[in-house]
């Protein structure tokens, strides 16, 4: 919540905070490139949830922090929800954030 009141004033700007169209080809090629894989990845599973995100409602709200690399381990699961969203590569970044709002880092 505390990451909620920070200022977003001279904050990094990262491309992954735009509305998903923006990297429609981008995304799509990546799912074909990975479907001619041997990996184990569902193109027609990822295909129908990135068009959800494309169909999705544009963010109207005021500008805020977005957790622009998630991996696997960024999440955590509680009773099978999802819980706070965490990056280690980051801990440094989220402590003086909170820190600068008077919250406990």
């Amino acid at each position: 919540m505390a990451m909620r009141q920070a200022s977003l004033v001279g904050g990094p700007r990262a491309y992954r905070g735009v509305p998903p169209a923006t990297v429609d080809r981008a995304a799509r090629a990546a799912i074909e490139d990975l479907r001619r894989t041997d990996e184990p990845f569902d193109a027609d599973a990822a295909t129908a949830a990135w068009e959800d995100a494309l169909a999705a409602a544009p963010w109207t709200g005021a500008p805020c922090w977005v957790h622009s690399d998630l991996m696997p381990s960024d999440l955590l699961l509680t009773r099978g929800r999802l819980n706070p969203i965490i990056s280690a590569n980051a801990r440094h970044v989220i402590r003086e954030i909170l820190r600068s709002v008077g919250a406990p880092g």
